[in-house]
């Protein structure tokens, strides 16, 4: 890691996340929507993995899915969850060059500061010709609940305090998997919408969670009945929906590459079109 200021602090990541992991009414509706879409796309793959690493810290049964597929031999279940068989270091993974198959990441790199490190190492750990496929949180996700602390505490003295963890936008992520190393990078985004009966519903699950504030710059004050019940008001009033409850956005980007095999599709060189694209573009209009 370089001297770059640090967004999160990795302790607090980790002890959020294990102590809500320990809650045996833990929410685990979005890792069960989640992994539904991550084994949807594995099966459009005809490709057998021998060595398959799950990075989640609530596998929410794909480790069980996976490993009853014919199309993985292997499959290593890696987090901070009680049932994983690895615990590891999302961010400096201690991964083997060329070692894996196929890693799957679920829901646990927009909480790391050096996501281009994390993925080109992951890109290394990869066979030629090995998968990758993560989801995780981008831009757009709780932008109500941002924007409602921010408001609320928009007349202090001492302005607002960062509540909510910057998220990267599609566009960004695509580039970081190609500078990465990945072959055939592809990004794409499916936007969610939570409905909960008050704000404060919201709030209390997005804590369930283990996704409360962990940012390193926040304050640490403790936050007083008076400012919780403004961004409450402040929330309520932005994101009310018609039949009395509140919205909550959440973007999963879900970002796919390759480790680069000579047997993958190759672009083609820049003039080497056999056709003029005004010829091309008349053709198609026909």
């Amino acid at each position: 890691m370089s001297d770059r200021p640090r967004i999160f602090d990795p302790h607090l990541v980790r002890q959020r996340i294990t102590r809500a992991l320990s809650r045996p009414d833990y929410p685990d509706f979005l890792f069960g929507h989640v992994n539904a879409e991550i084994c949807d796309r594995l099966a459009l793959i005809k490709r057998q993995f021998a060595t398959t690493l799950i990075l989640s810290d609530h596998p929410a049964g794909l480790d069980e899915r996976l490993r009853a597929s014919a199309q993985h031999d292997f499959v290593i279940a890696a987090g901070q969850g009680k049932r994983a068989d690895l615990i590891l270091d999302y961010e400096v993974p201690p991964l083997a060059p060329e070692s894996l198959n196929c890693i799957l990441s679920i829901m646990n790199l927009h909480a790391i500061d050096d996501l281009p490190g994390a993925l080109s190492r992951y890109c290394r750990a990869l066979r030629p010709d090995g998968l990758f496929i993560a989801a995780l949180l981008g831009a757009g996700s709780l932008v109500e609940l941002r924007d409602a602390w921010l408001n609320a505490e928009a007349a202090r003295p001492q302005g607002a305090s960062p509540r909510v963890a910057p998220f990267a936008d599609i566009r960004s992520l695509g580039g970081l998997l190609q500078h990465a190393g990945f072959a055939l990078p592809v990004a794409d985004s499916e936007p969610l919408k939570l409905t909960y009966e008050n704000p404060l519903a919201a709030m209390r699950e997005i804590k369930a969670m283990g996704w409360s504030n962990a940012l390193s710059a926040r304050s640490r004050t403790p936050v007083t009945r008076s400012l919780l019940a403004r961004a409450a008001a402040e929330y309520q009033a932005a994101a009310r929906l018609e039949n009395g409850r509140v919205s909550l956005s959440l973007n999963i980007l879900y970002l796919t590459g390759w480790a680069p095999h000579e047997s993958q599709q190759k672009p083609l060189r820049p003039g080497s079109a056999t056709m003029p694209l005004a010829e091309a573009l008349k053709s198609v209009g026909k």
